[in-house]
């Protein structure tokens, strides 16, 4: 089965910037890691200060892909909706939080449509 794994970000003004697609089996850590975007992201922020301090690129990323752990050592910040086994249910909380990152991933979505289209 062939398979491509590609990063796409969003920017707030709409922008939308393609990721080089990486193909073959990669894990999710070693893909975060040498993609390259969490390094160009960390120079960027620590270059365009506001008022003297850091504001953190906000990662978001969909329930099962592991990169919170390579955001943190970026000086990043991951957003992930939390997952459960199968027989449990979420708590209140876990609830309402869910229902936001899936508000804040749901511009995310067209971003990945958009690069769909292009047939990759």
């Amino acid at each position: 089965m062939n398979c491509a794994k590609s990063g796409i970000g969003m920017q707030l003004c709409g922008w939308v910037i393609p990721e080089k697609a990486w193909t073959g089996a990669v894990e999710d850590g070693p893909y975060h890691s040498n993609a390259g975007y969490l390094q160009a992201q960390k120079e960027f922020q620590e270059a365009d200060l506001v008022a003297g301090k850091v504001i953190k690129f906000h990662n978001i990323l969909d329930r099962g892909y592991r990169g919170n752990v390579t955001a943190f050592r970026n000086d990043q910040l991951c957003l992930q909706p939390p997952s459960s086994r199968s027989d449990r249910r979420f708590t209140g909380k876990q609830t309402i939080f869910a229902g936001s990152v899936a508000r804040d991933r749901s511009g995310n979505e067209r971003g990945v449509r958009v690069m769909k289209r292009s047939g990759l």
